[in-house]
């Protein structure tokens, strides 16, 4: 009879002792590992799809915050225009000021000034009235000029 709580797939053995430090630097190798791992992947899916439609254009829905993307496996401002063609932020919220600093970010991005970024305007979040619709007037900032 087993004690209570033992169970052949749990190690009995001590586990290993590192520092908060060393734990942190693993979990950023991995983390690391697995975007790059994500960033392959589009890269090898975009090289597929060119192939055989090089006209067709391939977007990415991304988080909004491209600081706060690593930690979702998304290096979506190094995906463009390797990886994918333009990207399109989540920027769904109900807040005028903080879209505007989203767009403001994205505009901050020297990888982007020549790329496609489309911010999401998440329409469910408004009711319609005209101070409402301002938002789209401000995804014009991260448009191409020519």
């Amino acid at each position: 009879m087993r004690p209570v709580g033992s169970h052949p797939w749990i190690p009995t053995e001590q586990p290993l002792s590192i520092s908060y430090d060393e734990a942190s630097a693993e979990i950023t190798k991995w983390n690391k590992l697995q975007e790059n791992f994500v960033s392959n992947l589009i890269q090898s899916m975009r090289n597929i799809m060119h192939s055989s439609h090089p006209e067709r254009y391939i977007s990415a829905a991304v988080s909004p915050d491209v600081h706060l993307a690593h930690y979702l496996l998304q290096d979506w401002n190094n995906w463009i225009p390797h990886a994918v063609d333009y990207v399109t932020p989540m920027s769904y919220t109900s807040s005028i000021t903080v879209f505007q600093n989203y767009c403001l970010q994205y505009d901050s991005l020297e990888l982007l000034q020549p790329c496609r970024c489309f911010p999401g305007i998440g329409a469910f979040c408004f009711d319609f009235d005209a101070q409402q619709i301002k938002p789209v007037s401000y995804t014009h900032l991260t448009l191409p000029t020519n």
